[in-house]
């Protein structure tokens, strides 16, 4: 599960681990929920994702053995009460109406627990063939830690019956910690740094879900020559800020170890231009840059 501060990157880097993965030879399946598909296109043309599927509402097909769906509140609880309960005519009968669509939707928690329970359903319950990595391209942050919270609140509410039973089922599963981890994404600038160590242990301590891996997105490793040029200065200041960012990152992790929050760190160089469809190999490459390397030294 792939989260962070919005606007950082994070269908980015979903969108690279997915490529890295397919890469080994996995199968792999990326999941949204977002008013709008924003994974496809980084796999395939654009004209290719709209004679597909719009909407991203289905499963798409992209090259290299990686699928991806956008999934709704309502599309999950279809699939939850027709495929897992088997109620197809319950439904169309009852939850087909217009009306109690709108009550479903307004309904607290209940989209992040249908999200969840088909994430898990995705996961451990469907047919065969499974998926070997099931990323979640996730929400902002906050939003996310909301989404993690849910199970809790459901449980210990007095609901009762088989939503609690379900929802206890779908929190194990994430607290399993073979099944499931949570990407963090941000970026080496004093503010988003100083966010990341503040809500890192809040999410810790929060999400049924261990934290796996921090990724550093758009981290500017270009080195100019010194000269009075106006781009080459301009760079060369970026630069300074960045490393500085990176070097409070990096110690404030460090301070973060004695709360137990501590993972393997990657980081991602600054791209200008991105030319999408992703090409062949783009990810590994991202991952694997030496010159990025020295700021962890």
């Amino acid at each position: 599960m792939v989260t962070g501060k919005g606007g950082i990157g994070k269908s980015f880097v979903s969108s690279c681990i997915a490529q890295y993965a397919a890469s080994l030879g996995k199968s792999v399946l990326i999941i949204q929920s977002a008013g709008c598909d924003q994974i496809a296109p980084y796999f395939s043309p654009s004209a290719e994702v709209n004679r597909q599927d719009p909407t991203g509402s289905q499963r798409i097909k992209h090259p290299d053995g990686i699928m991806s769906i956008n999934l709704t509140a309502e599309d999950n609880f279809r699939e939850y009460v027709v495929k897992y309960l088997g109620q197809k005519r319950l439904y169309e009968t009852v939850f087909g109406n217009k009306v109690v669509k709108t009550f479903i939707k307004t309904i607290p928690g209940f989209s992040e627990v249908m999200l969840l329970g088909r994430m898990y359903f995705t996961s451990e319950l469907a047919p065969p063939p499974k998926y070997d990595l099931v990323i979640f391209d996730g929400f902002a942050s906050g939003h996310f830690l909301s989404l993690m919270t849910t199970p809790d609140a459901v449980i210990n509410s007095s609901l009762g019956g088989p939503l609690v039973k379900e929802t206890t089922r779908v929190k194990n599963f994430l607290a399993e910690g073979k099944n499931s981890g949570i990407v963090f994404v941000t970026t080496p600038e004093d503010l988003v740094v100083s966010e990341t160590l503040d809500f890192l242990p809040k999410l810790q301590s929060a999400a049924p879900s261990p934290l796996v891996g921090l990724v550093v997105n758009k981290v500017l490793a270009e080195f100019p020559d010194a000269s009075e040029n106006k781009a080459d200065i301009f760079i060369h200041e970026r630069q300074a800020k960045t490393f500085q960012a990176m070097q409070d990152l990096k110690k404030g992790l460090a301070g973060l170890q004695v709360q137990g929050v501590d993972m393997p760190i990657f980081s991602i160089k600054e791209y200008p231009v991105i030319k999408l469809p992703l090409q062949k190999g783009f990810a590994k490459k991202a991952f694997a840059n030496e010159l990025l390397k020295k700021f962890w030294q």
